[in-house]
């Protein structure tokens, strides 16, 4: 993002393109400087320093980019030090956030009306739509152009706080016996999956206060807005803030561990409270599913079951889910894979996708590698692994060439002509022929 010439739009979309292929890749591999007089870190690294460089360049740059100027310079410049002020590495997805964020911030305002018409859709969303098939391509496309301070209102009037509720006393069988064990295997893991930044030394549990946007709970809505739309590099622009913060996240995502404890905290509550929340249902479809969103904190879709028996066939799926939990926690800690488990097996926003994924898990993936393939079609179905993994919207060509050289290396595939057995490189994994293969014959990721 430099040059003699001014920068204009086209040159800053081009690079926020290049700062989200790096993915979650640090942006200076090898960074505590001033940034323009704001102490961003106290690191003294050379890595550290090297960042402030970079980061100090594109304030500028977008200082001299006709139509942002000062007003997004400041912006960016606070940005990069929030996510830089722990002392961490600031990825490329994160500056893209930033930049995009800062040339969102050049358009128009909707009107009162307009911006009410446009939360109103957004909510109906939300209330209607199964959150884990809820894309950010599907939301209303205006709706960071809506005022923040109509945002804010409309969030405040639209989440309900439940005061008075009677939750009957848990019973501890031998399901919720193994989810509290669960729950203390994962304290061994805690700095691997990220630490407890937002918890401190506490163990991340439910906020004891419960409260729904509309009919759903917010630590569902909180799970969707972190899947979804930080994945967009989205998170960083100020309606998604002012949004997340009323689905109780912070200004930083929180971490694997964090994520992973409150999902075992929803997990202990449904093996607890089984019995009273079967009953709810079978007394009630509606008042049973308010009850058990209300008790765990996630939500399920009675409605996904045969209309003959939507009480039983909801109240099999949480049995289901439970048992399934129990089994593949037991094997992965008799195969001391509980790291993986823990770092795997734990997504989905509601409870048919969080079991849904859970066995999926279980079944894990084969791509089916056999010795007389060509080396380009070995790498097509390695890819695959990764994919499933990551999620195909996740691929990028450097978290794609890192993973074959990772597992590949070595290996005795044969050439794309005679049939010749040729071993595999890092220089055959990441030359262009490979590269424009996976790009552009099979569309496994764009640039």
């Amino acid at each position: 993002m430099s040059g003699t010439s001014t920068p204009n739009m086209t040159n800053l979309v081009s690079a926020i393109r290049g700062f989200e292929n790096m993915g979650d890749a640090p942006v200076v591999s090898t960074g505590s400087a001033n940034l323009e007089g704001r102490e961003i870190s106290a690191d003294n690294s050379p890595r550290a320093k090297a960042e402030a460089e970079v980061l100090g360049n594109i304030i500028n740059t977008i200082r001299q980019t006709e139509g942002l100027g000062d007003s997004a310079a400041s912006f960016v410049q606070s940005s990069f030090g929030d996510i830089t002020a722990g002392n961490r590495p600031i990825t490329g997805r994160e500056v893209a956030a930033v930049l995009t964020a800062a040339v969102h911030g050049l358009e128009m305002e909707l009107s009162f009306p307009a911006g009410e018409k446009t939360l109103e859709e957004f909510a109906a969303l939300l209330q209607n739509t199964r959150l884990d098939d809820l894309k950010f391509s599907a939301l209303p496309q205006n709706l960071e152009a809506v005022n923040l301070q109509q945002a804010t209102a409309f969030m405040e009037k639209n989440i309900s706080t439940v005061t008075e509720t009677v939750v009957p006393p848990p019973v501890i069988s031998d399901t919720a016996r193994t989810i509290h064990s669960a729950i203390e295997d994962l304290q061994q893991f805690k700095e691997a999956l990220g630490g407890s930044p937002h918890y401190g030394n506490n163990r991340p549990t439910h906020s004891d206060e419960i409260k729904f946007f509309g009919r759903r709970p917010i630590e569902s809505c909180r799970v969707w807005c972190q899947e979804r739309i930080d994945k967009n590099t989205l998170f960083l622009r100020p309606i998604w803030k002012a949004i997340g913060n009323y689905f109780g996240l912070g200004d930083t995502r929180q971490t694997q561990y964090e994520e992973v404890s409150l999902r075992l905290e929803s997990l202990r509550l449904l093996a607890e409270h089984r019995d009273s929340l079967a009953l709810g249902f079978q007394e009630d479809i509606k008042d049973g599913l308010f009850n058990f969103c209300k008790t765990t904190r996630m939500l399920c879709h009675p409605e996904l079951q045969s209309a003959d028996d939507q009480a039983g066939g909801i109240i099999e799926a949480m049995d289901s889910y439970l048992v399934m939990f129990s089994d593949v926690y037991k094997d992965a800690k008799e195969n001391g894979t509980l790291e993986k488990f823990f770092s795997k097996a734990f997504t989905g926003v509601c409870m048919e996708a969080r079991f849904s994924d859970l066995t999926e898990y279980s079944i894990g993936f084969d791509p089916g590698h056999r010795k007389d393939d060509t080396y380009l079609t070995a790498f097509a179905k390695e890819v695959g692994v990764l994919q499933h993994e990551i999620g195909s919207e996740n691929l990028t060509w450097q978290n794609i060439s890192d993973h074959l050289v990772k597992n590949m290396v070595g290996w005795e595939r044969l050439d794309e002509e005679g049939g010749i057995p040729v071993t595999i490189t890092e220089a055959l994994i990441r030359n262009e022929e490979t590269r424009a293969y996976l790009r552009d014959d099979l569309w496994l990721f764009e640039e």
